[in-house]
């Protein structure tokens, strides 16, 4: 798996917020992924509210890699990343391989990076194995269009989230996208069914597909900036509720160690 560099700060006020909530009583929730909210209100019987609630998407806060222009390709080079030591990711690739790949080989190339790649991706010509890779930027060079065929498991969609920062063509089965709200873009194609993968890849839409890129405005999406405030304000008010449950339980001022 690449070495993707999503903002620290984010599990970290996860952390502290949640433990702020333990120990002075304060609802205060950083959640991932927005269609988790309705089931974090439904466990706790509504006591979480829009006003002690935060839900964010994976943050990316490094420059988007710009793909490096080249030449017209006999094949269409797709793109997989994922750890295939998680089950979730292995069960996507192999629903690809056996569902998708045997009717578009030739026509294709599959380049699958990440750990136990090398291992879950069968010896092909039309397939290389790059393994654990350090830098993301080598990915989007290889590659027209990234796929993420995920479809069981549970967490937030990193990989998706990712290409879309960086611009880079999609095609995912609808799963992988579960939870954001990104609207239409003509760089994101979300299809379900392995009849639709195979004749997308086939037709000549694919070529012009992977030429494209995610707009601007979806990709900031995933930014750190697009919700760096709302994160301050978010810990702020968890601080501050934090304080007054101390005082108010005559505990005096919370100090950090």
């Amino acid at each position: 798996m690449p070495n993707i560099k999503v903002l620290d700060v984010v599990s970290a006020i996860h952390k502290r917020v949640r433990e702020q909530a333990e120990s002075f009583q304060t609802p205060a929730v950083l959640e991932d992924w927005s269609n988790d909210l309705a089931k974090l209100h439904s466990a706790c019987n509504g006591a979480y509210s829009a006003r002690n609630t935060l839900t964010v998407p994976p943050l990316f806060d490094y420059c988007a890699t710009e793909r490096p222009a080249h030449e017209p390709r006999k094949t269409l080079e797709i793109g997989y990343v994922g750890n295939c030591g998680w089950w979730p990711n292995l069960a996507g690739l192999r629903w690809f391989l056996g569902e998708v790949f045997p009717n578009v080989q030739g026509k294709v190339r599959l380049h699958a990076f990440g750990q136990h790649s090398e291992r879950a991706a069968p010896d092909h010509p039309c397939i290389t194995k790059h393994g654990v890779t350090d830098r993301i930027a080598g990915v989007w060079g290889r590659c027209d269009i990234l796929i993420c065929p995920e479809f069981v498991g549970g967490g937030v969609g990193v990989k998706f989230a990712e290409a879309v920062y960086n611009r880079m063509p999609v095609l995912a089965r609808t799963y992988a996208a579960r939870g954001v709200a990104l609207g239409e873009d003509p760089a994101i194609l979300l299809l379900d069914e392995p009849r639709e993968w195979v004749e997308f890849l086939l037709s000549p839409m694919a070529r012009a597909f992977g030429r494209g890129r995610v707009s601007e405005r979806v990709a900031k999406t995933f930014a750190i900036e697009t919700h760096k405030d709302a994160l301050q304000k978010f810990v702020s008010n968890g601080a501050t509720s934090a304080r007054s449950g101390r005082s108010q339980a005559g505990l005096g001022r919370w100090t950090r160690h």
